[in-house]
């Protein structure tokens, strides 16, 4: 019963991790938004280290996303979402 608790208690703290790394992701996510819709002043240091540091990470996601746009692919990309959630509930 013990190896069963552990097991518990790992899956507990992945849970706890990526729900963590979740909510970071979409605080930089809202800031990156309020950037770029100059909500923020884009003269600011805040939007300059955005520009600079966080841009070129969401360029590859920006792609992916669009493409999904681009190809009338809506459905797809929202059932992508939804069993990427119900695999980490």
């Amino acid at each position: 019963m013990s190896a069963l608790a552990s097991y518990a208690t790992f899956i507990a703290g992945v849970r706890t991790a990526l729900l963590l790394i979740g909510a970071f992701v979409a605080i930089i996510c809202t800031v990156d938004w309020a950037v770029r819709t100059r909500r923020i002043n884009p003269f600011s240091r805040v939007a300059r280290f955005f520009r600079g540091r966080v841009d070129p990470l969401m360029a590859p996601v920006e792609r992916v996303g669009s493409s999904f746009k681009v190809h009338h692919r809506d459905t797809e990309a929202q059932r992508l979402m939804l069993c990427a959630s119900v695999s980490l509930w």
